[in-house]
């Protein structure tokens, strides 16, 4: 009998994970379905296990070497394109799915023909009703990516139906008339940005990208982030690449200039904070990217983490009672809630709204007082939440005690109130060096891989 939809998974060293995400797809709704493994060369006997416990259920594929998310997708995208399938869905080895998630995506893309990607609201398996993400826009003026609700507890206020220029190979459904009009994965990113330059191309061959409410699925967020730069070096070369790849020379130069300046932003902290790890990863893999380097990281590119105080903590565990003023988004303020709740427990935290955010904010933290001025709380300790700390740098007030961010760096000393003075000063002497070189490299990248 003719199948109509092939699930590809992606596994690497993680077998208890892909187990489970296999019989999720077991368990769907849809029975009518191939599902193909592609194992990187684990070696912690997830190919045994598959074996063992699904046999003949799944079609398994055997890669020699580790390709990396994108090579193994591509590894499975290839084995089913040479067959009838009318959707392929790819599926992280350490997500899983909702029973009717496949059911959903389907009736979806036959609904929309103009579709050519659906993909699923991403839950995270820990915290399981918020999410992770719901795809993301493409921001040409931050040349980054912005996850649409990233971070939100879910309720009846997040649609349905939200237009992407994304959605994450986690788990996502796309159409095989898609994938043959606009070509398979760049497997050279070998992780994180490949899908988003699949669904870059996919929508210039004329077709949109959704995310469906309805098709859901649980992610796993893994630590290795924490532990060394892994994710740091491979987000930071690939963006470059990406963007090199797709801009004219007037956006390349603004592009350029605005890498430049977050490329200096995190060395500044990162300098302050003893992180030298993670700067020198920046510096290289910049430096790789503009030299044409992909696929996996060379030697001496990833480095362990240092492992420094977490000085916002460690301040936040002197006070019973916190204010937090938010300039930040969702995301960035539940990360610094939530470090503080798992931390410090005893520690009353109350919200302050200046960007009428109010509504939003009795929303997604339906537990905590939410003030509309400084002080209503009567707390002893007032700190501002902001997505980056040299965002506020212009602009800090004797009435706040300390700023922290996204990446738990604070101000809060005086030492730090002085660091952050002097960085107008150190920034305009890195702007003026570095930015043409910048500039003129990114022009020469483009002239020699236009030809």
């Amino acid at each position: 009998m003719k199948k109509d939809i092939a699930v590809v998974i992606c596994n690497w060293n993680k077998k208890e994970y892909v187990l489970r995400c296999i019989e999720s797809v077991l368990a769907s709704t849809v029975k009518n379905i191939d599902i193909y493994v592609v194992d990187n060369a684990s070696t912690d006997g997830s190919v045994i296990a598959i074996q063992q416990w699904y046999g003949d259920s799944v079609f398994l594929i055997q890669n020699e070497v580790n390709k990396g998310g994108a090579g193994g997708f591509n590894t499975g995208i290839r084995t089913v394109l040479k067959k009838t399938y009318t959707y392929i869905h790819l599926l992280d080895n350490d997500a899983f799915l909702d029973v009717v998630a496949l059911e959903s995506s389907i009736e979806f893309l036959e609904q929309y023909p103009d579709v050519g990607i659906v993909g699923s609201k991403i839950y995270l398996m820990d915290v399981p009703e918020q999410i992770q993400e719901m795809g993301a826009r493409i921001n040409h003026n931050t040349f980054n990516i912005e996850l649409n609700y990233g971070g939100a507890v879910d309720d009846k206020n997040i649609p349905e139906i939200v237009e992407c220029d994304y959605v994450p190979a986690c788990s996502m459904m796309v159409r095989t008339e898609a994938l043959r009009k606009a070509g398979t994965m760049d497997e050279q990113y070998f992780i994180y940005w490949d899908d988003i330059d699949l669904g870059y191309r996919i929508k210039q061959a004329g077709y949109r990208i959704v995310c469906y409410g309805r098709a859901k699925a649980w992610h796993k967020r893994g630590a290795a982030a924490k532990a060394n730069t892994f994710s740091t070096y491979y987000f930071w070369r690939n963006r470059v690449h990406f963007f090199a790849s797709y801009l004219n020379d007037a956006a390349l130069k603004r592009f350029a200039e605005r890498l430049q300046e977050e490329m200096f932003q995190a060395i500044y902290m990162s300098n302050y904070t003893g992180r030298y790890n993670n700067a020198r990863t920046i510096l290289h893999a910049v430096e790789d990217a503009l030299e044409g380097v992909r696929n996996k990281a060379g030697k001496d590119r990833i480095f362990e983490r240092e492992q420094v105080p977490e000085r916002f903590l460690q301040v936040i565990s002197e006070y019973k009672e916190v204010e937090i003023v938010v300039r930040s988004d969702i995301r960035t303020l539940r990360m610094i809630v939530e470090s503080i709740q798992q931390s410090h427990e005893s520690v009353k935290v109350s919200l302050v709204s200046k960007n009428n955010m109010a509504s939003e904010l009795k929303g997604q933290f339906p537990n905590l007082p939410i003030y509309s001025r400084i002080g209503d709380s009567g707390s002893q300790f007032i700190c501002q939440a902001c997505n980056y700390i040299s965002e506020v740098r212009n602009e800090i007030s004797d009435d706040i005690q300390m700023y922290v961010d996204q990446f738990m760096n604070v101000i809060h000393s005086e030492e730090d109130r002085e660091h952050m003075k002097a960085y107008d000063t150190v920034y305009d002497l890195f702007r003026n060096i570095h930015l043409p070189v910048l500039q003129q490299r990114m022009l020469e990248w483009k002239e020699r891989h236009s030809v």
